[in-house]
């Protein structure tokens, strides 16, 4: 397993780094995805897993999952892939293929992908979705710590005022 990080970049969300797994093990292909994320999402973090083995070892620390289903130690099909990944985090998870058929997709979604991409130029539309529920998922974090600091600032001044000690 290899992480790639990347400096900051200034480039709107400065302060937001997702960390993205990328679970593939052609190369090519791992270059070629972390590239198109980068382009929506500069400031992003990669972790790149050549095998579902690596990937379950890393799950944890990432914001979203692109998935390969052709995986040098996995099964044919996508239903045991997925659900270990998901017994193991509730992030989004894309699969990412060169394979479609619509039953193919429909297994994915009920394993419990979030999306399916083509390796073609679905994979940026697919992953700018995922990346822009990601970003308003750490705004409303932020905003729900900033709402429970302001309260306990202002329970705090309410009990010195009071003379009363916070419950």
């Amino acid at each position: 397993m290899r992480c790639i990080t990347k400096e900051k970049q200034g480039v709107g969300m400065s302060d937001y780094e997702p960390t993205v797994l990328i679970v593939e093990d052609v190369k090519a292909q791992q270059l070629l995805i972390q590239e198109l994320i980068t382009r929506v999402l500069p400031n992003a973090l990669f972790i790149l897993a050549d095998t579902l083995t690596e990937a379950l070892e890393r799950v944890e620390d990432c914001n979203l999952v692109i998935l390969d289903l052709g995986l040098p130690d996995t099964k044919v099909g996508c239903t045991e892939s997925i659900q270990r990944l998901r017994g193991k985090t509730l992030v989004p998870i894309i699969v990412c293929s060169a394979t479609f058929s619509l039953d193919l997709v429909r297994e994915c979604i009920r394993s419990g992908a979030n999306g399916y991409a083509n390796k073609d130029e679905q994979l940026i539309s697919l992953t700018a979705q995922i990346v822009q529920l990601e970003i308003q998922n750490k705004e409303m974090k932020d905003k729900r710590k900033r709402v429970k600091q302001v309260f306990q600032e202002t329970q705090q001044g309410l009990s010195r005022i009071l003379g009363v000690s916070p419950t």
